[in-house]
């Protein structure tokens, strides 16, 4: 084999297309805030208010999952009983205005 066969393009290696990840506290366009969002599927709430990058910090299942559902629980058996309340957990709503975006998976 020729030496030009183990050759490559420099283009081959390089990475295509890749689009930088968002983080807490980016100063961003609306529209790169959206275009780095939907490179993220996994992300669930990111917002950008006022041009600045707003994400929450992952919850822990000691001081947060375990007692939601406690609590979540618990509002169950009382809808059950007293058949007056209605309740919701982890509702989300999504507002994009001019200015802001908020947005929700």
């Amino acid at each position: 084999m020729t030496s030009s066969a183990y050759k490559t393009r420099i283009g081959d290696i390089a990475p295509k297309n890749t689009v930088p990840a968002l983080e807490n506290g980016d100063r961003l366009t609306q529209a790169e805030f959206e275009r780095r969002y939907d490179a993220m599927p996994h992300l669930k709430k990111a917002e950008l208010i006022e041009g600045i990058v707003y994400m929450a910090s992952p919850l822990r299942i000691t001081q947060h999952g375990e007692p939601h559902a406690s609590i979540i629980g618990w509002l169950m058996l009382y809808k059950t009983y007293a058949n007056l309340v209605s309740f919701i957990s982890a509702a989300s709503k999504i507002l994009i205005t001019t200015s802001n975006s908020s947005v929700t998976r």
